[in-house]
């Protein structure tokens, strides 16, 4: 830990912002104006150069500058043979692999980054050390967002038996991803249990941001388990948190606040809350919660309007994408037609962690067998949900 905050105390930001010679539109200027292959430099060459690219990431990191951070990603580990024996250049990775893991635009970097570190390290679970079990957090998130949950919940599960307990960072950040692995598995409970020793440790170590990040997860996880009027009052506790912290999560909050109320048939409370959120902000999400409130309150006009601004958002999630689908069928009632495509959905639905999803999604079409009178085939599901619970 200390060796970590050290590389990165003497190579801040700061430093870099004042030496703003050394960013240049060619980024390989440095490494290919010389005349000299990168291959052919010095040991203290190298440094220097490492030192630089230390600099300037954070640099294009503070400036949105994205396509500067691929290529710089592209350069470090093109030439891992010379780098790799420089004391701070697995460090180096391994803070642009734990700032970049979960943006989706850098999955590819966050995938290389992971194998080199991976076969860097040999066999992790022989390691010890600070440096190691941070990549492994890492490493974990990632193979979470890449729908490999069970090498996410090995790695997660020999981090918590194994960090120091002395290592409060680490191990409050190994109990907030054991309750995202575990939500993702389905393990509520489980999840449960980690969402609350994170939030004792996070309160006693004053780590509001994280708190607040955390209780986001136990909200979902109350949610997933059909405790909707408690997730709601967390969510709205986080949402007050959110902008005492001006933290840009406040979107993300009101959103998850508004389904949750749409899953307790408050329909006007959700338009309410969604009518919150910056018009340049509104994401397909928004939009089918304001679609799906607008038809059950009648107003199919509205429905369709926000149907089609679903469709030319610029924030795109695919759940969000299959619910327009899902509002359009309903508005057309054609049962046949609902509950075929009900059936995928919610099938889908379970094998995420959209718990809360797939119990909404497979109320909806017990409702529609109903409807049909496909009496035997919605006690088929109604035991599906009761096995589920």
């Amino acid at each position: 830990m200390e060796d970590i905050k050290k590389y990165i105390i003497s190579n801040d930001l700061k430093t870099s912002l004042i030496h703003k010679d050394v960013h240049s539109a060619n980024y390989n200027f440095l490494y290919s104006d010389t005349g000299k292959a990168i291959i052919e430099f010095t040991e203290i060459e190298t440094e220097k150069i490492l030192d630089k690219a230390f600099k300037d990431y954070y640099y294009y990191h503070v400036f949105f500058m994205e396509k500067k951070k691929q290529e710089l990603i592209a350069f470090l580990l093109n030439y891992t043979e010379k780098f790799m024996g420089l004391k701070n250049y697995k460090k180096l990775l391994i803070i642009i692999f734990s700032n970049i893991v979960t943006i989706r635009k850098f999955r590819k970097e966050s995938i290389a980054l992971d194998e080199y570190l991976n076969a860097s390290y040999n066999d992790c679970e022989s390691q010890t050390g600070f440096e190691v079990h941070y990549y492994m957090q890492f490493s974990a998130v990632l193979h979470r967002y890449c729908n490999q949950n069970s090498i996410a919940k090995k790695q997660i599960e020999y981090l918590l038996k194994n960090t120091n307990p002395s290592d409060t960072n680490v191990v409050v950040m190994n109990y907030y991803i054991a309750s995202l692995v575990y939500t993702t598995d389905g393990k509520l409970d489980q999840a449960m249990e980690f969402c609350y020793k994170a939030k004792k440790l996070l309160l006693e170590t004053n780590n509001y941001v994280r708190y607040l990040y955390n209780q986001m997860t136990f909200a979902k996880v109350l949610s997933s388990l059909g405790n909707y009027k408690t997730a709601k009052d967390v969510y709205t506790k986080c949402l007050e948190g959110a902008r005492a912290l001006n933290d840009k999560v406040q979107t993300n909050i009101l959103e998850y606040l508004s389904t949750v109320i749409m899953y307790m048939k408050d329909y006007n409370a959700v338009i309410t809350t969604l009518d919150e959120i910056d018009r340049e902000e509104i994401s397909n999400n928004a939009a089918y919660l304001y679609a799906y409130s607008y038809l059950q309150l009648g107003n199919k006009e509205k429905c369709k309007e926000w149907i089609e601004n679903g469709k030319k958002a610029i924030f795109f999630h695919q759940s969000a994408a299959n619910y327009l689908i899902l509002i359009d069928k309903l508005l057309k009632q054609n049962y046949n037609e609902i509950i075929d495509y009900l059936k995928e959905f919610q099938k889908s639905e379970k094998s995420t962690e959209f718990y809360g999803s797939y119990k909404f999604l497979t109320k909806l079409l017990i409702k529609y067998l109903i409807k049909i009178e496909s009496y035997k085939e919605a006690c088929y599901y109604a035991n599906e949900l009761l096995d589920f619970s």
